[in-house]
Parts: C-alpha cells; structure tokens; sequence
C-alpha cells in the first residue's frame, strides 16, 4: 500500500509553534516555580535568586563571571563544585557566565542556553532522522524534531537551570558522529566523536554509558567475531575520555567527590510499592506510544531504513537505558531526557507511514502539553 504525500509545511509549522509554546512553557514555569517553590528546591544547592536550580550549577556561573571579571578567585569555582554533585559539569556553567556578559542576569543566561540546547537537540534529531529514512524527505525529519520539542519531558525541562537539556543535545550530536564513524572511519570524524564524548562528561557524567557505544557498534556489526577494531574503539573513544575527565576531577582536587555521587545512588538501592509507582509513571510519561515503533520494527518494516543509522540508535538507547535504571531505577524525570530524542528518531520514519501524519503529530503534541499544564498546575 502506498504512504500518501505528507504535507511538509504543514509538519514544519507544527515543529515552530511547538518550539515556540515549549519555550514559552518553560519559562513560565521558572518564574511560576519561583513563587511556587516545589519541596525538592527548598534546599540552598537547588536554588538561585528564588529559582528553581539544580545542584548549584547557576552558582557555579556566577563564580565563574566573578572570576572572569577580576572580582573572584578561581578556586572559590573549584570549592564550589567539589562541594556539590557532578563537580566536573562546569562547560555549561562557563558558557552561561559568558552569556550573563550579553544578558545581565544568570537565570535568564541559563534559561536561554537551555532552550537554545533543546532547539539543537530537535534539529539533530532531525538530520538524524532524515540519515535513517532516506526515502522520506523532509518529512520525517520535521516529525522527529516536533516528537522532541512536543514530548511532555521536554517541555518539563525546557528553559530549566539543569544540565539535562544540554546531556540531550550533546549526545544526539555523538549519534550523527558515531553514525558517521562506524560507516567511513574518516580521522576527522573519530576525532570529532571524541572530543563531543570528552567534553560532553565535562556537561554530565550521564554522558559516561555512551563512551561503550562505538565499540559495541562494531562488535555488532562484526557478529561479534572481530574484536581488534573495537578493542581499538574501546580505548579510542572510552578509556581516553574517562581519562581525559579523570584528569579534570584530578585538577581541581575532585577526585573524591567526582564519584560520591555515583557511590550513594548505586549503593542506596531500594524496592517498596510506592518507590516503583512513581518510577512506573515517569516510563509510562517517558515511552507513551513510543513501544509500537518496536512491533513496526519486528514486523520487517524497518528493513527499508538504513542498519548503520538504526543500528547506532537502538544501541545508544539500550545503554543509557539501563545504565540509568542500574542507579536502582531512578525516578527523576529529567535524567531520561537523553532518551527522548532517541526515541524521536526511531519513531519519525513509521509515524510518516501513518495515514495523516500531521493530524497525529498534532494530537500528541495537545496531549503533551496538557499533560505539562496539568502536572504544573495542577
């Protein structure tokens, strides 16, 4: 049966309105947030200025502006993080303290930078999506990038003062050069893919499953008979990096706090009935409809993609997966944000498969954003 035309206008409107309603989302919710303080940011280290923001990192900018205007010192930076969670994530923080030059305010610099990162992430995912369904034009890429921007984790995360949209975009971008990478081998691309896996651990350690997905691409791909190449890969683009960021933790003398995060979560496991209903709602949130792309896939549809794009995705999906859920099954919403635009990809080629892809498209992107409001307001 043939897939009737799917009007490409029409799914790039789609794509700008809901870009510019989960900016706008995000926003209000930061300032909504300031008056309405949730009890996670009751805490000093989950607040700046009355907003909402995680783990000290809009502090950490601040100190780094103070620095760079000659009215702080830099080990005040480095105390700083290493009295904190993820004292190595200091890449987004510099850029939001050289953005606050422009914008006179660290919030507001966050704000812009973490909508600017969900922006990125939706326009990777569309070249992304484009690489995996050639035959579908524009149209697939323009549903992969409104699945990103219109699922209800993106809107939660949008313009928020976190390292989650930034671990979103940044890892996208390691997709296309692992893609890249595991099909042409050019030196400017394995280099290109390190230092996106290099500094990507200097934004979020969450980052660190991904430093196994170009080995384990190629042990697929070789049936797992070849092992010199990713054994190669391995040290490449895994033991290089942690390297790299090991030494990082090691500059600022945070070598102790850079793993006493990890040490809690992993070892602070624990199972009761309520524990696993949140967890079990942030999936059913997280996946929605997004299961039925593997029946469209087990039924031989996804044949007619291409296998170096699929295979790469699929692979980074199940090992940010289950690397998360190895921190005994966290519930914390914005820590699968990664998987979104993952998600989105694989999902574009068989939703513009559908009869009346755009009504679909907008039906999702409603839901979501009612379910937005709705856990915001409600």
């Amino acid at each position: 049966m043939s897939v009737p035309p799917t009007p490409v206008r029409g799914l790039a409107l789609v794509f700008a309105l809901t870009f510019l309603f989960t900016a706008a989302y995000g926003v209000g919710k930061l300032y909504w947030q300031r008056s309405n303080r949730p009890d996670f940011a009751r805490t000093q280290a989950n607040q700046y200025e009355g907003f909402v923001a995680i783990d000290d990192y809009a502090t950490r900018a601040e100190l780094i502006a103070a620095w760079m205007r000659g009215e702080g010192e830099l080990e005040a930076v480095f105390a700083k993080a290493r009295s904190g969670f993820h004292p190595a994530s200091l890449l987004v923080p510099c850029a939001v303290a050289l953005l606050s030059f422009v914008v006179p305010s660290i919030p507001l610099a966050f704000a812009a930078l973490a909508s600017a990162a969900l922006l990125g992430a939706a326009l990777v995912a569309r070249r992304l999506a484009l690489r995996l369904d050639p035959s579908g034009g524009a149209a697939t890429g323009w549903i992969a990038a409104s699945l990103v921007v219109g699922h209800c984790l993106s809107m939660r995360t949008s313009a928020q003062l976190q390292m989650d949209p930034f671990c979103h975009f940044q890892a996208l971008v390691a997709l296309v050069f692992a893609v890249r990478w595991s099909e042409q081998r050019r030196a400017t691309d394995g280099v290109a893919l390190f230092l996106v896996l290099a500094s990507g651990l200097f934004v979020k350690i969450s980052l660190l499953p991904l430093l196994a997905l170009p080995s384990l691409v190629g042990l697929v791909r070789g049936r797992f008979r070849a092992w010199k190449q990713p054994l190669v890969d391995g040290l490449r683009f895994g033991v290089l990096p942690a390297a790299t960021w090991l030494a990082g933790l090691f500059a600022i003398g945070a070598i102790e706090a850079g793993f006493a995060d990890m040490h809690d979560q992993a070892t602070q496991f624990r199972i009761d009935l309520g524990y696993l209903r949140l967890f079990g709602t942030e999936m059913l949130l997280l996946f929605q409809a997004f299961p039925l792309v593997a029946l469209v896939w087990l039924r031989g549809r996804g044949r007619e993609l291409d296998v170096a794009t699929a295979r790469v995705v699929w692979l980074a999906l199940g090992l940010v997966l289950l690397a998360t859920w190895g921190f005994r099954f966290p519930h914390i919403a914005r820590i699968y944000l990664p998987l979104v635009g993952m998600l989105a990809v694989l999902a574009a080629p068989c939703l513009r498969r559908l009869r009346h892809p755009l009504g679909w498209l907008t039906a999702f992107v409603v839901a979501n954003a009612s379910l937005s409001l709705y856990g915001l307001l409600g």
